[in-house]
């Protein structure tokens, strides 16, 4: 049985309760190339989804209650 690539399903970053209001994404990992995966996809309602592909010192920062997100398959593994 083949395993599916590592991946986060759509989501918002927030629970009652919790106060959290920002959510920040910050890639570290040299090296990225397209075939590798893992791209941040945000649905920015009433927009259609933008892919962020995750670069080396690039910062995403977004609003925890409003953002839907997910992350997409990794095809290349941890590093």
């Amino acid at each position: 049985r083949k395993r599916k690539p590592p991946a986060f399903a759509a989501h918002f970053d927030t629970q009652p309760g919790t106060g959290r209001t920002l959510s920040l994404c910050l890639w570290i990992n040299a090296g990225w190339t397209p075939s590798d995966g893992g791209e941040l996809r945000v649905f920015p309602a009433p927009l259609a989804h933008r892919d962020v592909s995750p670069l080396c010192d690039r910062v995403a920062i977004f609003c925890s209650h409003h953002m839907l997100h997910r992350v997409r398959p990794l095809q290349a593994g941890a590093r």
